[in-house]
């Protein structure tokens, strides 16, 4: 069995109207994903802004419920244990994820006072200086707080808090997005370097293509909550089915597609991309397609492909 699955997982949010605020409707941020990790694996999860990727995270990490299917972690339903440690995350902007009111030794050693609220001050300090000189960062700067930091000093703190509890899997989401050009290359070889060291397994969050070429093996290609394309890189990067998938790669770094519509009704059945798509057809607007194979672990959600 795979290290993480997630089985026909969906989200949806209730849409409220009028004055008593009676549910008209639903907001699907996700709507039948399925797919798996293998441990030591990065997956990334693509798709512009309101796709449904960070949703899909925070499932995982158990900050939002299933409103179907499941993830099983290491064999067990993650709704049914509680897996404290072996998931963390690591959240996009470092200058919003730490407490500005508090200092290094208590963001970082947070996450292992949870899982062991009797290590003593101690060790707990011993623990914080590792996980920091770990990281590339001055093991003496415990009593520092965030603004005495660089904004790549910050990201390193957030991820120095994630690997204190020493997890199996890190939700990486949009890890590297708001840091200088020059920042992302640092953070993302440090990531690189974690992985190998510790034998970590990612779902790396991102838009940025550019990104995900260089951490990632396997992607997954969402928009409007449904999986559209999944495969490895080259496969992806070299051969897209998609037309959605063909867009994103024409736009290179960036995502320059125009928004999308935030709200979904339940009785929409068809392809999520039929409107914006050059090559759609009929049936795209009435049935949702089925899985097609490309290849080995390459597949597409298209009736046109």
């Amino acid at each position: 069995m795979s290290f993480l699955q997630v089985n026909n997982l969906s989200v949806f949010f209730p849409i409220y109207k009028g004055l008593f605020k009676r549910v008209s409707g639903h907001f699907k941020a996700v709507d039948n994903v399925s797919f798996e990790l293998n441990r030591g694996e990065v997956l990334s999860i693509i798709g512009e802004s309101g796709s449904g990727k960070t949703t899909i995270g925070n499932a995982i990490l158990g900050l939002l419920a299933p409103t179907s299917g499941n993830i099983i972690f290491n064999s067990s339903d993650i709704k049914k244990h509680l897996f404290q440690g072996r998931i963390q995350a690591v959240f996009q902007n470092p200058y919003s994820s730490l407490n500005p009111r508090t200092n290094v030794l208590s963001i970082v050693g947070e996450p292992l006072l949870q899982l062991r609220p009797k290590t003593s001050r101690d060790e707990l300090i011993k623990k914080v200086r590792e996980v920091l000189e770990t990281m590339g960062l001055d093991p003496n700067s415990i009593n520092n707080y965030p603004h005495q930091f660089s904004g790549g000093q910050r990201q390193r703190i957030s991820i120095a808090r994630a690997l204190i509890s020493e997890p199996e899997l890190l939700i990486l989401d949009e890890p590297v997005s708001s840091l200088d050009v020059s920042i992302r290359a640092q953070i993302l070889n440090l990531l690189s370097r974690l992985k190998k060291e510790r034998n970590l397994s990612y779902i790396y969050i991102s838009h940025d293509l550019a990104t995900v070429r260089f951490l990632s093996k396997k992607i997954i290609i969402i928009y409007k909550g449904r999986i559209m394309e999944t495969g490895g890189v080259s496969d992806i990067f070299n051969n897209p089915k998609n037309p959605y998938t063909q867009l994103l790669l024409k736009s290179a770094i960036e995502i320059l597609v125009e928004a999308e519509k935030p709200i979904r009704e339940t009785s929409e059945t068809g392809c999520p991309f039929y409107e914006r798509c050059p090559v759609a057809n009929g049936i795209c607007s009435k049935t949702f397609p089925q899985i097609k194979q490309i290849k080995e672990n390459h597949y597409v959600y298209c009736h046109n492909s």
